[in-house]
């Protein structure tokens, strides 16, 4: 029965993720996966994962990144309110500390990058 559990978290997280992410908007709509701008110093061109600047348009990548972040800040918060809660060790403390706090300095660069200044 354990087993089962398991699986279904696994498989109603990344059901989360498809939907944060736009994968449906994304089959619907099919916006560009990554773009590409000029390189002022090279003159050539070099891919972009992330539209700088524009709040409001994305390419269908970011979007699954951002919501591959949330989905990871959000799994190390459970995990360490139920290490804090059930009495659980320190290691998974200790992991879910670090994955809360990775997936809120990875968003924090996320939004410096997508709204500079």
């Amino acid at each position: 029965m354990r087993v089962f559990w398991g699986a279904l978290t696994v498989i109603v997280i990344a059901v989360y993720i498809a939907v944060a992410g736009g994968v449906f908007y994304d089959v619907l709509e099919a916006p560009a996966r990554v773009g590409s701008r000029l390189d002022r110093k090279s003159g050539r061109k070099r891919l972009e994962w992330i539209q700088q600047g524009k709040i409001h348009t994305q390419y269908g990548l970011e979007s699954l990144f951002a919501a591959f972040i949330i989905a990871l800040g959000g799994g190390g918060i459970i995990l360490f309110d139920r290490s804090v809660e059930h009495g659980g060790s320190a290691r998974s403390m200790i992991i879910g500390m670090i994955l809360a706090t990775a997936a809120c300095c990875a968003y924090s660069a996320y939004t410096n990058y997508k709204m500079p200044g």
